[in-house]
């Protein structure tokens, strides 16, 4: 027992002489410190030749420093982790620009003759007979009944819609009689596609296949459209959400986008002369963590948006629209599912919409970092009678099935860059990290007198002082038995 006494006695004599070592140490090194570190004020805040009033004026001033010096590296720092960036507009100048694409589809799409040779303007006539008498207010028992049996023959004419609609369609080679390019007459079949819309089928110019690059500024140098708007030829009411004027819809977008004609196309009245001047910005934003996009160039929201809704269409009616109709060996969602019908489609269109929206945030698309936008100025002019003789010279108003062009049906667009100058809005980081060093080593050297080397050289004391310190930690007491 004795012995355990001792040992342990021993034990604490042999501590306190190690923490004793240690301390002496470490206040070595600390004084050493303060005298060579290069931080102005802490020399004489630690100088014990300096009376004891200016040493604590020199600590008071050195914690001033250091508070405003731990404050501005802080504000600093949040600043730089919230990713901020500028928005820089310039207005440059090009020898040619990338012309948008044309999306161009018919009011009335629907050709009368076609119909009437396909069998189904009888329905059609009876069905909208049906939709009138409907919309009077006051429904019978005997027009319920009709209308039924309307409705039921209707359905079975147009249940293969797809084939239907495209087949008692006007056709571009109809509605095109005279076309001019970088003023030049050129070639519809060499510039014009024809491309299924949410409003019918149509057809562009200039589309991503096709691109055409504008060389010149003005109306003589862009494209020009003669049109004819087949007004006589036309079976009226064919889309009941959208149909209620005559004329063309027209389209001026990114050639990477799928034209949305419902939402976004301008109409175009028959009997006119249309100019169309085009603004065309680019911009480009900054990827994450600066701006929550997507940085794949050939993105856009509008696709994705589009892409979506289709999805929840076809879901919520068990069948797709007539425009999603690509080649055999291409999958996409719902190639599975039969064509809707025209009444099936209409009455489904109806309800989808009305539950769509009911829900909020049914489509969540990501931003693009990268966007062609195509903005337009539009003015109208009816067209002059005297001109029409030179137009009718001029268009290939005989081989598109034509004998001549009847006024009221003639339609002229032009569509032009007044000049090739655009706008390339662009962001850039608006603090980098090299900006981040600066301030840093700027607030330390205006307060503290202290560089980056300095932080160094606290970083170095500061693992000296733990070395040491765990190099002479006390041992844990051993227990002897006896």
């Amino acid at each position: 027992m004795k012995q355990k006494d001792a040992a342990n006695i021993e034990m604490e004599e042999f501590n306190k002489l190690r923490r004793s070592q240690r301390n002496a140490l470490i206040k070595d090194e600390a004084e050493a410190f303060t005298k060579t570190v290069s931080l102005i004020g802490i020399t004489h805040a630690t100088d014990r030749k300096r009376s004891r009033g200016r040493r604590y004026v020199w600590t008071i001033w050195l914690l001033v420093g250091v508070g405003l010096a731990l404050y501005q590296i802080q504000d600093r720092t949040v600043y730089y982790l919230s990713y901020p960036y500028n928005t820089e507009f310039n207005v440059q100048n090009d020898k040619r620009l990338l012309f948008p694409q044309v999306t161009i589809c018919k009011e009335n799409w629907a050709s009368k003759a076609k119909a009437k040779e396909s069998g189904v303007e009888e329905s059609f006539l009876k069905f909208l007979e049906i939709v009138k008498e409907y919309s009077g207010g006051d429904v019978s028992r005997e027009l319920q009944e009709k209308a039924e049996t309307v409705m039921e023959e209707f359905q079975n004419v147009t249940s293969d819609w797809g084939t239907i609609s495209k087949r008692i369609s006007h056709t571009w080679k109809e509605l095109v009689t005279a076309i001019q390019w970088n003023g030049v007459e050129a070639k519809a079949a060499d510039l014009v596609e024809d491309i299924a819309t949410d409003v019918g089928h149509c057809f562009a110019i200039s589309t991503l296949d096709r691109p055409l690059m504008s060389r010149a500024p003005g109306t003589r140098s862009g494209l020009v459209l003669l049109l004819d708007a087949k007004q006589s030829d036309s079976l009226e009411m064919m889309n009941f959400d959208h149909n209620i004027f005559t004329g063309f819809r027209i389209l001026l977008h990114d050639p990477l986008e799928i034209p949305r004609m419902l939402e976004a196309g301008i109409v175009i009245s028959p009997g006119t002369v249309t100019q169309l001047a085009i603004s065309f910005t680019n911009v480009q934003h900054l990827g994450p963590p600066y701006f929550d996009c997507n940085s794949d160039v050939e993105y856009r929201v509008e696709n994705c948006l589009a892409e979506c809704e289709d999805h929840f269409f076809i879901d919520y009616c068990n069948c797709r629209p007539f425009y999603l109709i690509t080649s055999n060996d291409t999958k996409y969602y719902g190639s599975d599912k039969k064509i809707c019908g025209f009444v099936e489609h209409i009455l489904c269109l109806e309800n989808f919409t009305s539950s769509r929206s009911k829900t909020e945030d049914m489509c969540v698309c990501e931003q693009q970092c990268y966007t062609r936008s195509y903005m337009h100025s539009l003015s109208q002019s009816p067209i002059s009678r005297a001109a029409l003789p030179f137009f009718s010279l001029s268009s290939n108003a005989s081989s598109n099935g034509s004998s001549a062009l009847d006024p009221p049906d003639l339609t002229i667009v032009y569509i032009y860059f007044p000049s090739l100058t655009y706008t390339n809005v662009v962001a850039v980081e608006a603090y980098s990290f090299l900006a981040l060093l600066c301030d840093v080593g700027g607030a330390l050297s205006l307060l503290l007198g202290a560089t980056l080397l300095t932080v160094y050289e606290v970083a170095e004391f500061l693992v000296i002082v733990a070395a040491d310190y765990f190099r002479f930690k006390p041992r844990l007491r051993e227990t002897i038995s006896v």
